[in-house]
């Protein structure tokens, strides 16, 4: 006759209910945080996109002379480039006579992101299509601007999350978080 041990016989129901307890109780606490990390990228995958088309603009503005446009429509966001070289200060929306397709970002950026534009320098940001110039002497088209038509900031939201662009005369702008508290 063989004897069995206790500890030859495995786990006891009792033992293997608790476990499962437990790892339940760890995945109900860290799925919401594992949630807002990907609220976090997604909107910081936008503010890079977005900077990234407008430090382009801004640099081969100056060195090509041409004026550089980025075109934003709800969740679309698109960069424009002069045929010819133009040092004219005359901020256009697009018309294919005039602008191009830039070679490095031949596609429309999707962002996930509600965008919203401000336009000049007293409106809020509740533009959901605008229009932004980079000219060859290295300004931006809010320097220009004296209807208030053309972008001077953009703002991303994302569930909790939002950020602000502000576009600067000089072609330079600034990044904050923004909070409604």
């Amino acid at each position: 006759m063989t004897s069995h041990k206790l500890s030859e016989r495995g786990l006891s129901l009792l033992e293997i209910l608790v476990v499962l307890a437990i790892i339940g109780i760890v995945a109900a606490i860290s799925v919401p945080n594992i949630a807002s990390w990907s609220s976090g990228r997604n909107i910081n995958n936008d503010l890079g996109e977005i900077r990234k088309l407008i430090d382009y603009a801004k640099i081969n503005s100056v060195n090509e002379r041409r004026i550089y446009l980025i075109t934003h429509n709800n969740s679309d966001i698109k960069i424009y480039e002069t045929k010819s070289v133009d040092l004219s200060l005359n901020c256009r929306p697009y018309q294919a006579s005039i602008y191009q397709d830039v070679s490095e970002y031949p596609n429309t950026t999707k962002i996930v992101s509600t965008m919203l534009a401000r336009k000049g320098s007293a409106s809020g940001y509740s533009h959901s299509s605008s229009i932004t110039c980079f000219f060859a002497d290295g300004s931006a088209s809010p320097a220009v601007d004296t209807n208030n038509n053309n972008a001077s900031g953009y703002e991303l939201s994302h569930k909790e999350a939002k950020f602000r662009i502000n576009l600067w005369l000089t072609g330079f702008y600034d990044v904050s978080i923004y909070s409604n508290n």
